[in-house]
């Protein structure tokens, strides 16, 4: 149903047909009388219901344009009186001084969806829509609507759910206007779509939706100044930690790796290592780094999880040589007991060690 608004009565079509026909040139620019007032009207869900006494009309409630207009033979009919709705069985009746007929409503609704599509009116079209069909060329429409007045996140989540959409069509759109931002959203929205079985498909999504954003993220980076923009880049790199937890279950981390590290977002590369459990990786990155305390840490809380010993063991010289007091203490945690001695007595027996490491 549209807002609240002024419907006017349709015309009769002899008045129409008179106005053409005949009257002078002043009475032709003149504008027409307005049409008589309905004997008695009536209403359905979606249209209105007017009789006349020369005819009855249906006006639709949405765009409040006529949609049937049948004249009454008074010959045959008699004189219209009134419209009537059964309140029990809710039917609808019309009367005149001979007949009675009920106005049967059938499908009423099938048009509705096009209506309040062609009005702009998206939500209200999808709820009145009935096949998968009619709700993505609605969703389809939306998104390109969304597009056009420049909300581009908002589209790209309208494009995910049109599916009939080809997935080509929207990226090549966002690319074309630079919005990374937009084209993440849609790959991560069309990246939840897909089913868990689906590994190829995910695995392809994942891997671009990462690359996407990392770009997107280095153009942000070296636009944010101060703490809002500071701000604002933390809380996109928590939205990349959520997409890199969803991808730890597929085979793309030799790529995503890759990704990580020559866009430079090591501290990410560390995260996405530790979500799947390669505890080498994490090691390494700190290692790398030269910060052996991180990977003492590390080491400490991945002993926890129940993994670790062989980590020890592999890089107890390093370790050892730049955090000693650390390390021995690491070593002396309960759950290291089961550690060979002798796999890191080499790494602990410096014969020209410093003071600090002969003390421990």
């Amino acid at each position: 149903e549209s807002p609240p608004g002024i419907i006017p009565f349709p015309p009769s079509p002899k008045h129409k047909v008179a106005n053409i026909s005949g009257g002078s040139l002043v009475s032709s620019l003149l504008p027409p009388p307005p049409p008589p007032a309905p004997l008695s009207m009536a209403l359905t869900k979606y249209h209105l219901i007017f009789l006349f006494d020369d005819r009855w009309a249906v006006v639709s409630r949405i765009d409040h344009q006529l949609v049937q207009q049948q004249e009454w033979a008074r010959t045959t009919h008699g004189f219209p009186r009134g419209l009537a709705r059964d309140l029990h069985g809710g039917r609808l009746w019309m009367c005149s001084d001979k007949q009675i007929f009920e106005i049967m409503e059938e499908r009423e609704d099938r048009h509705v969806w096009t209506l309040l599509l062609r009005m702009e009116r998206f939500d209200d079209a999808l709820s009145a829509c009935k096949t998968a069909a009619q709700r993505s060329r609605v969703l389809a429409a939306h998104a390109d609507s969304l597009f056009r007045n420049g909300h581009w996140v908002n589209s790209a989540k309208k494009y995910a759910e049109a599916t009939t959409v080809p997935f080509e069509h929207v990226a090549l759109r966002f690319l074309q206007v630079g919005h990374k931002g937009a084209l993440f959203e849609y790959l991560q929205c069309r990246l939840h779509q897909c089913s868990s079985d689906d590994k190829v498909t995910r695995a392809l999504l994942g891997v671009w939706a990462i690359e996407i954003f990392l770009a997107y993220l280095n153009d942000m980076r070296a636009s944010s100044h101060g703490s809002k923009g500071k701000a604002a880049l933390d809380a996109e790199r928590a939205k990349l930690h959520e997409l890199l937890k969803e991808c730890k279950g597929l085979d793309v981390h030799e790529p995503v790796y890759h990704l990580l590290q020559s866009h430079g977002w090591l501290e990410e590369l560390a995260f996405f290592a530790e979500t799947r459990r390669d505890f080498n990786t994490v090691i390494v990155h700190h290692v790398s780094r030269r910060d052996c305390l991180s990977a003492i840490r590390k080491l400490a809380d991945f002993q926890a999880a129940g993994a670790g010993e062989d980590l020890v063991c592999r890089y107890a010289p390093v370790l050892f040589g730049s955090e000693p007091r650390a390390f021995v203490s690491l070593l002396l945690r309960p759950q290291l007991e089961n550690v060979d001695p002798l796999s890191v007595l080499p790494a602990l027996y410096l014969p020209k060690a410093p003071p600090g490491h002969r003390a421990e």
